[in-house]
């Protein structure tokens, strides 16, 4: 009988090839890792010098011109700061101009508002007077009935007593008439004595005072109008009787 010449490993020798295995690739592994790899030198020929300084002089061109871009900008700030400054205090002052042109303009207007108020109630009171005074001196040569509404009527036949009453009434009315005058030469110094008066619209009340004393001015007319004796000569008889 021929023996095998295959010898057949066993377990045991298998497992510790393969752990010998395993760590020799363990320790080649950790040694190409941490091998750092070298730098490769760089080499600057001439041209490549000149380029790198062709850049750097433009880069500290464009450095030096931002510089004087920027200064150029401060000082154009500034002036216009200055001229804006100007300008404000020049606005300012023509705003206090202007102000002060109203408010003088305002108060001129006032003044000659007032000043043609106290004219115009002068012409008021003026005419109001002067028609009362007309009355009393148109109704001085009549008798007034003691009821009402008064009527004023004259006899034909007049007696001492009634001559003497009718007299009393004319003096008061020629005392009434110079008091009158002295009432209207006054109201004229008054009247030369204030500036003059620019006759424009009328201020804001002004209308209804007007208005109140010719209303009063016109009432007084109308009643010496509506009591003449011609219109009273059917009530002579009656009024003598009583």
């Amino acid at each position: 009988m021929v023996k095998s010449s295959i010898v057949v490993p066993s377990q045991t020798t298998i497992a510790s090839s393969r752990k010998r295995s395993i760590d020799q690739d363990r320790n080649e592994g950790t040694a190409v890792t941490t091998e750092e790899p070298k730098r490769p030198r760089l080499t600057l020929n001439a041209d490549g010098k000149k380029r790198g300084q062709r850049l750097f002089g433009v880069l500290l061109g464009t450095l030096n011109k931002f510089k004087d871009d920027s200064q150029q900008m401060s000082e154009a700030e500034k002036k216009r700061q200055e001229i804006q400054n100007k300008l404000q205090e020049k606005l300012d002052v023509e705003k206090r101009e202007l102000a002060e042109t109203i408010k003088a303009e305002r108060e001129r207007k006032e003044e000659q508002n007032i000043a043609l108020k106290r004219r115009r109630q002068r012409e008021a009171e003026e005419k109001r007077d002067a028609i009362r005074v007309q009355q009393q001196e148109h109704l001085a040569s009549f008798f007034k009935t003691e009821s009402t509404p008064a009527l004023y009527y004259r006899p034909n036949k007049l007696t001492p007593e009634m001559e003497q009453r009718l007299a009393e009434q004319k003096e008061n009315a020629e005392k009434e008439r110079k008091l009158y005058e002295e009432r209207k030469e006054a109201r004229s110094k008054e009247a030369l004595a204030e500036p003059e008066v620019e006759e424009k619209a009328e201020p804001e009340g002004e209308a209804e005072v007007k208005g109140d004393a010719e209303a009063n001015a016109e009432t007084l007319k109308e009643e010496t109008e509506t009591t003449t004796p011609a219109e009273l000569e059917d009530t002579e008889e009656d009024a003598v009787k009583e």
